[in-house]
């Protein structure tokens, strides 16, 4: 894998007449500069786990810009609790360009993500039912919508923002509380759902019904069920929410 950071060249004529050589050093204590300022708490990246493509990168002529790449090698000894980050300075120009000290640093933030993170467009049925029967208003086929599911775990993801029932639509309609957001933990072997949770600690997977819940990597498909609620209460979703891009 790689992350990558875009340098910009900024002057009078606003792009490059010639190929421009730029030289970047590593500037760790931007990172601790950084943290002290925000109050956070990035782990600048050990050594050995990256390769720097170049620290002379050049920005072609006719260009304001390059693609700056960092390869990381060994993403194992990572912790999914953590945020790592890089930072650089750019010292120096050729061709006579100036680099401008407020635009010559830059922080790359690497976030570890399981198999399964990206934004998901989600759709399914939802089935509500009151002690009159089902109700009709929030149940049903659920309107698409695009949702990011963050890495939560190893091998599991959490809904992020809302989540909707089937009167749902860009432009108004009824979501479940906050608290049941769904988390979903897979088996990293098989691909299979092992448990759906939530915040609140109301809902569960669904165990009384024959939907394939699994995470299928050909297609990117992650098919899921969770239920809660009794008697003339119950509620379930069934999802299908298929991949989209990364997040």
């Amino acid at each position: 894998m790689f992350n990558k950071l875009t340098l910009a060249l900024y002057s009078s004529t606003t792009t490059a007449t010639e190929d421009v050589r730029v030289h970047v050093v590593e500037e760790p204590s931007l990172i601790d500069d950084y943290n002290t300022a925000n109050g956070t708490d990035i782990v600048y990246l050990d050594p050995s786990l990256y390769t720097i493509q170049t620290l002379d990168p050049v920005i072609p002529a006719g260009s304001q810009n390059m693609e700056f790449k960092v390869f990381v090698n060994n993403t194992n000894p990572l912790s999914l609790d953590s945020v790592y980050g890089l930072a650089f300075k750019i010292v120096s120009a050729d061709a006579g360009y100036t680099v401008a000290e407020n635009m010559s640093t830059a922080i790359l933030k690497i976030v570890v993500k399981n198999k399964y993170d990206g934004v998901y467009k989600v759709t399914g049925t939802a089935l509500r039912v009151l002690g009159t029967g089902i109700d009709n208003a929030l149940s049903g086929t659920i309107t698409p919508y695009e949702v990011a599911y963050s890495t939560s775990g190893p091998n599991s993801i959490q809904h992020n923002g809302s989540f909707h029932w089937a009167n749902w639509t860009a432009s108004g309609g009824s979501s479940l509380p906050g608290g049941y957001e769904p988390n979903i933990e897979f088996d990293p072997t098989t691909n299979n759902v092992v448990a759906v949770t939530s915040a609140n600690g109301a809902i569960s997977n669904s165990t009384g019904t024959t939907y394939n819940q699994h995470y299928d990597p050909i297609t990117k498909k992650m098919y899921y069920e969770f239920t809660w609620g009794a008697g003339p209460s119950a509620r379930l979703m069934t999802i299908e929410a298929t991949f989209v891009r990364p997040r």
